[in-house]
């Protein structure tokens, strides 16, 4: 018994250690996914296509403005986006990714966001 605590112990240490890089490595893929969507939306703003964002969404997406209502559908959201553009003078928007957090098919992503009109001013 004396011989076999130490190697139970380097065992679970082991598997600990397994089970850390796994979720680190699953944390990545997650993080690089939401990079490469990230990066979707600000070419799709950076060339005023409204549709191309609200693909982004699905048929019953919501979409949670600053201090708005939720807007809901594909095609309000697509709305929302082709007024914000055009009517808002939005030309640019720049997201930072500060931490994400994922959970089975559930991701997070905790972030800031700067927009800015086609001078570069932002608004």
């Amino acid at each position: 018994m004396g011989k076999l605590l130490p190697k139970l112990s380097s065992l679970f240490i082991l598997a600990f250690v397994a089970l850390g890089s796994t979720v680190a490595s699953a944390q990545s893929s997650v993080r690089k996914a939401i990079e490469m969507a990230d990066a979707e939306i600000t070419d799709a703003i950076k060339k005023g296509d409204a549709g191309a964002l609200a693909v982004l969404y699905t048929e019953d997406g919501k979409l949670m403005p600053p201090n708005g209502d939720f807007i809901v559908g594909r095609k309000n959201i697509q709305e929302f986006w082709r007024s914000t553009m055009q009517e808002g003078g939005v030309k640019r928007m720049d997201l930072q990714i500060l931490e994400v957090y994922s959970q089975g098919p559930i991701a997070t992503e905790l972030g800031t966001y700067t927009v800015s009109d086609c001078s570069g001013k932002q608004l």
